[in-house]
């Protein structure tokens, strides 16, 4: 078994086809296996290892695809870190995959200090670090299959985000990679002749394994966008180079508010991850498309598919069942049973798509995995059909005074004034007795909501307890690339120079 098998299966049955489309270049599925073998045979000719690492360090960028599937068809496996990051974040990362090889820009290698001994760029021609040249340099018409691995074997190491401490690497062997490219093929429907459009990080979990290996794994082409912009998108749509759409939900909401949403209805497939659904988003997509938004739900130590609604059944707030071959439970959030139908606990996961670990952090897997279970940190309940629904993640649960206030619940209720466009609910110091409930919101077009009016509207919609003592109007909520709003980092900047209670 090797993550890039299905790729190459792929590549044999039709070498013509198109496998990615960028700004100014395609690749077909014959090129992108040429180049992706060519880089395999680099690495052997550096003398890497199959047990050890090659860390990409790219943004959306056709050299990711070479390099990742040139990694797996090495056999090594390929540490991926954002170029999101700071580099002294990115500098702990490297040290912890110990790599020997960096594939990255010239600009992000030149803030670095701890660079494995090979470094290529992808954006010089200096032949001594140029990953082009390099591959170019190697033998045409390499062949044969990827290295045979085991299902259990490390693929990939995704890194988490080190803004709270250092960069944590999740596991995810070969067996996992097949699992979800296979399982998003058969729930998204993806055909040889459809076009999955990247616009989130391909250096995400997302980006990586839902679009670019899912979409390969069906001879399927992939639109890379260097970053999103709801103008493009909607070109590439009406050109025919976007059949399906996954992304997180403020992509949607954006190419709905970007107008042309006739075009949108010519889109096959629109899947929303990465970050909680508004129900208002999903009826305005409904209404615009005449087609539901799909919705996944997972994380990264989860591949990341888990679960897949069709959106078909317009359930508000449910992100599906559990795909086939995965189990989901409700387990207790201290402790080890398991609870009920529809009582709220720590949501676990177990099945062919949980990694095997943390990478060097035996004392954090230990932790995560228990009892074969990956204990996601998430806050949901199930329904007696399977439905989950999602509330929050443990670490937002703001302790008010002896009581757990979920932001979720107060996001909702505040939600539902028609002047707020957007609303994050997050914790602040408190007075001794716990947290307080601080509230940032953003107001819709034309809408003149004062904060004082904000505060009277919770007094209505929610419990005393429930309610927020800080209320700001901003213009926008920080976001993480994935689309999830940075709660930790409005925590940690907030000055309480806002309409308190």
């Amino acid at each position: 078994m090797n993550a890039a098998s299905l790729f190459h299966a792929a590549e044999r049955r039709n070498p013509t086809a198109l496998a990615l489309r960028w700004d100014d270049g395609t690749m077909s599925y014959g090129e992108l296996g040429d180049a992706s073998r060519r880089f395999g045979s680099v690495l052997a000719t550096l003398g890497v290892r199959t047990d050890e690492r090659v860390a990409i360090l790219l943004p959306n960028h056709p050299a990711f695809a070479v390099a990742l599937l040139g990694t797996f068809w090495h056999g090594s496996a390929a540490a991926v870190l954002s170029p999101a990051w700071r580099a002294t974040d990115a500098d702990r990362a490297l040290a912890n995959a110990d790599a020997r090889v960096l594939v990255t820009t010239s600009a992000v290698a030149a803030t670095l200090e701890r660079c494995p001994p090979t470094v290529l760029v992808v954006d010089d021609d200096d032949d001594a670090r140029s990953f082009a040249g390099a591959c170019a340099r190697q033998p045409a018409g390499l062949a044969g299959p990827p290295a045979p691995r085991t299902a259990t074997e490390p693929a990939t190491i995704l890194y988490s985000s080190g803004t709270t401490g250092d960069p944590k690497g999740v596991v995810l062997s070969h067996g996992n990679l097949v699992f979800n490219a296979e399982s998003k093929v058969r729930y998204c429907e993806i055909q040889p002749d459809d076009a999955l459009a990247l616009v989130v990080p391909i250096s995400h979990c997302f980006g990586q394994n839902v679009v670019l290996l899912g979409a390969l794994a069906a001879g399927a082409s992939v639109r890379i966008y260097a970053r999103f912009h709801a103008g493009q998108v909607h070109a590439g749509i009406r050109a025919g180079e976007v059949t399906h759409l996954y992304a997180a939900p403020l992509v949607f909401q954006r190419l709905l508010d970007a107008g042309a949403t006739e075009w949108l209805r010519t889109l096959r497939v629109a899947l929303s991850a990465a970050a909680p659904l508004p129900p208002t988003l999903a009826s305005q997509w409904r209404a615009a498309t005449a087609k539901p938004l799909r919705q996944g739900y997972g994380l990264t130590e989860s591949s990341p598919f888990a679960t897949y609604d069709d959106g078909r059944d317009g359930l508000t707030g449910c992100v599906g069942a559990a795909i086939d071959g995965v189990e989901i439970r409700i387990g207790e959030v201290e402790g080890d049973a398991w609870l009920g139908e529809d009582v709220l606990g720590e949501v676990a996961i177990r099945g062919p798509n949980v990694m095997t670990g943390y990478w060097r952090r035996p004392d954090e897997t230990a932790r995560a995995l228990r009892g074969g279970w990956l204990r996601t940190g998430d806050v949901g309940r199930l329904t007696a059909n399977g439905a989950l629904y999602l509330t929050d993640r443990l670490d937002d649960a703001i302790n008010v005074a002896g009581f757990k206030v979920y932001p979720s619940d107060v996001e909702r209720a505040i939600a539902s004034h028609a002047a707020v466009a957007d609303v994050v609910a997050y914790r602040v110091a408190g007075d001794g007795r716990g947290s307080k409930v601080a509230l940032d919101v953003v107001l819709a077009p034309g809408a003149t909501i004062t904060a004082e009016e904000v505060h009277a509207h919770a007094t209505i919609a929610l419990a005393r307890f429930q309610r927020p003592s800080f209320v700001r109007i901003v213009s926008s909520l920080p976001r993480s690339p994935s689309g999830k709003v940075l709660r930790r980092v409005l925590t940690a900047s907030f000055q309480p120079a806002a309409s308190s209670r």
